[in-house]
């Protein structure tokens, strides 16, 4: 009756990467300042909840035709190694929009490719219905196909109101930024889907779901992205399974 898919969130560190810091930092900036408008002044507040969300890029991850996004094995060594100890092996598929490597535009690729570096990804889980689920992947897939590229000046789509963005001439309608992609997927997908007593009755996401597509706003960053969904009630979990707590 349902699968679940899960939007995954970078944290960029300091190590030479300077777009990932500069658009984790700007969009955190501004978004410190709504969240303490939000908070009503509690400027300690509204920076956890900011520090726990700051990212630089999205992906949506689906699970593999067993429904598994990873699994435990264990690893006794071989002839060659002496390392031994419980391990786990990615599964699934991570879609998005990037101007990196050599997919550059909407793409989707293996999640292994992805999450080299598990300890600078966290990720909220979302359930959906397996008619949305059907929807969402179909139309993932279709963008990928239909992949027109990524151009560089869609970057500055981070970096200023869409209004801006539109009157300058860098926010092309067919292609996208990683979050905007992300979020549009995951907004269309569940509001043509979740409403309905049937999906309230065997989604128990289904409240979040709504409330997220009451709040989700168009060309989010994806610190943005993240708190609409943390804002919707979903819960935020780091790759080995811990939790997120703003």
């Amino acid at each position: 009756m349902s699968k679940k898919i899960r939007l995954c969130f970078y944290r960029p560190r300091r190590d030479g990467h300077l777009l990932d810091d500069a658009i984790a930092t700007h969009t955190g900036f501004w978004n410190f300042l709504k969240e303490i408008w939000v908070c009503k002044g509690n400027v300690v507040k509204a920076w956890k909840i900011i520090s726990a969300l700051r990212s630089s890029h999205v992906e949506i991850w689906t699970p593999d035709q067993f429904v598994l996004f990873r699994e435990l094995y264990l690893n006794v060594g071989t002839e060659h190694s002496s390392e031994s100890g419980t391990e786990y092996r990615l599964h699934g598929k991570c879609y998005t929009s990037t101007m990196r490597g050599d997919n550059a535009g909407t793409c989707v690729r293996p999640a292994s490719e992805i999450f080299k570096n598990p300890s600078r990804w966290f990720y909220c889980e979302i359930e959906l219905t397996d008619e949305a689920y059907k929807w969402l992947v179909e139309d993932m897939e279709l963008k990928v196909a239909n992949n027109t590229g990524y151009d560089k000046k869609l970057l500055w789509k981070f970096f200023m109101p869409r209004f801006m963005a539109k009157w300058l001439k860098v926010d092309d309608p067919n292609k996208d930024i990683c979050s905007e992609f992300c979020g549009e997927e995951l907004f269309n997908c569940v509001r043509g889907h979740i409403y309905g007593w049937v999906s309230v009755l065997f989604i128990k996401d289904a409240d979040k779901i709504a409330r997220f597509v009451g709040s989700y706003k168009p060309n989010p960053s994806p610190v943005t992205l993240a708190k609409y969904c943390y804002k919707a009630g979903f819960k935020f979990y780091e790759m080995d399974g811990r939790e997120v707590k703003p």
